[in-house]
């Protein structure tokens, strides 16, 4: 067998969460000892076996918003009968929150009689946006698209409160980001604009009690 003074060992270990690609990337390096690969955990779960000549990296997706993690890693050597390893190198990361909406607005359309709400997000790479109207859910929203959700239900003059937040699901778990909520007044009924009286053509015809008819035409 090898002597474990020979076998590699880990001499640097990095995690840096990525919120764009939703994931942690791993990075490591080793001493100049014998190893034929590396044994990758994320805290007693084996996620990887990663073989030698490979790039010392590691992408881990399977993770969740403003969850911690621990990775531990070491090298391996396949012998005969046995794979001998060195110790455990540790490293803890914890990944972001998944982030809250930004620049929500309910806006009145008087001409229309709806409210329309809209937002924006950081990342908009998550699974949806939740909407709620006086802590209702009344739409759930795609990301990836128009973030808007048109309300033509309300009362004329009733207020209302609009609140929406991102959701994302890991592993059939769902996670939520900090309500955001805006507060606004649905719009009366709209006036009539530009009405026209259209009256048609026709003839009247009066009588007169001296029998005499006379033809009177009304526009």
């Amino acid at each position: 067998p090898v002597p474990e003074e020979e076998l590699a060992t880990i001499t640097a270990l990095g995690a840096t969460p990525d919120p764009v690609n939703r994931q942690i990337n791993l990075h490591w390096s080793t001493s100049s000892g014998q190893y034929d690969g590396f044994e990758l955990r994320r805290g007693a779960d084996l996620i990887a076996f990663i073989p030698k000549g490979e790039q010392q990296i590691y992408l881990d997706s399977l993770v969740a918003p403003g969850i911690s993690y621990s990775y531990l890693i070491r090298p391996y050597k396949n012998e005969q009968q046995e794979r001998i390893t060195s110790a455990f190198q540790r490293v803890d990361v914890t990944v972001p929150a998944l982030e809250p909406v930004n620049a929500l607005a309910a806006i009145p359309d008087r001409n229309k009689n709806l409210i329309v709400v809209e937002w924006s997000h950081k990342y908009d790479n998550h699974a949806y946006y939740q909407v709620f109207r006086n802590e209702v859910p009344v739409a759930a929203i795609p990301t990836g698209g128009q973030l808007r959700y048109v309300d033509p239900t309300g009362s004329p003059e009733q207020q209302y409160k609009y609140t929406v937040i991102a959701v994302d699901n890991v592993q059939g778990q769902g996670f939520r980001s900090k309500e955001e909520s805006v507060l606004t007044e649905f719009p009366e009924v709209a006036t009539v604009q530009n009405l026209t009286l259209s009256i048609p053509t026709e003839d009247v015809t009066l009588r007169q009690s001296d029998a005499q008819t006379s033809s009177l035409t009304r526009n």
